[in-house]
């Protein structure tokens, strides 16, 4: 079926559609979340993840990913041997990434947390932050309270290992409406956005309009908007710099250069 047929099908249904169009931050999208990421290869952002630590650290035992969302690199390093903390702002994201690790029973930590003032129980080798989370910290405070409390949160000589959304690459290229496809558990969905980008602000605006189909069925239909940062490189580099971080290596570029890739070490003493 065209996408376009299924779309006007299912939202000629959503007027018979008892639930909200508009819901707060994550708690539909989050249900919803593997689904519409189905297509995604998280397993290959987990080894490059995994490569980096051991390129720059040799050995590592403990690792923390910040914004674990449904935790599918919790799991991949749990299987793996290490000892895995996760923690997600969002309710919805850590009792669905609780639920995926039991029943593939695997043991991890996740914990309902805010990123700026989690206090770890012990330093941890590797700290991770990626798929854009840095974007959802809008202001210069909670961004530089979250890097200080990340160096905290590692031993000396760990690894900070993070993703941002570029400002060059938007400022270069803007941005274009796109159209996710799903498909998972016999769930199928189509996530539409036309996105805005701000330069004066720096802000990405992301509206998504969700569909969620089982054939010809409609079983959800919703819309958030996502609203995210973009931060300069050299921007970057010199909050690094204010947290004591020294700068090891970019990385590479994800989703076609939108996601500048960072690997920062805390000093040994």
């Amino acid at each position: 079926m065209e996408k376009s047929s299924i779309w006007k099908e299912v939202s000629n249904q959503a007027n018979k559609y008892s639930g909200g169009m508009r819901v707060d931050l994550y708690k539909k999208y989050g249900r919803y979340y593997d689904l519409i990421y189905s297509s995604f290869n998280t397993e290959e952002n987990a080894k490059y993840v995994e490569n980096a630590a051991k390129k720059f650290l040799g050995k590592f035992e403990t690792i923390l990913d910040v914004g674990c969302g449904t935790g599918d690199l919790l799991i991949y390093f749990s299987k793996k041997g290490y000892e895995v903390w996760g923690i997600d702002k969002s309710e919805v994201m850590v009792e669905l990434a609780r639920e995926k690790a039991k029943n593939v029973g695997v043991n991890v930590n996740i914990l309902l947390a805010d990123a700026s003032s989690f206090k770890s129980p012990k330093p941890f080798d590797v700290v991770t932050c990626l798929f854009g989370t840095l974007g959802y910290l809008h202001k210069d405070g909670e961004v530089e309270s979250f890097f200080r409390n990340t160096f905290n949160n590692l031993r000396d000589g760990g690894l900070f290992i993070f993703d941002f959304p570029s400002f060059e690459f938007f400022k270069k290229h803007g941005v274009k409406p796109s159209v996710l496809e799903g498909e998972k558990d016999g769930l199928k969905s189509i996530r539409v956005s036309l996105p805005k980008f701000n330069p004066e602000t720096r802000f990405l605006t992301l509206p998504f309009k969700c569909i969620i189909y089982r054939g010809r069925e409609l079983i959800d239909l919703f819309e958030e908007t996502h609203k995210l940062r973009t931060f300069e490189i050299s921007e970057i580099r010199s909050l690094l710099k204010r947290c004591s971080f020294s700068l090891v290596e970019f990385l590479q570029s994800r989703q076609a250069g939108r996601y500048a890739t960072i690997v920062a070490r805390k000093p040994i003493n």
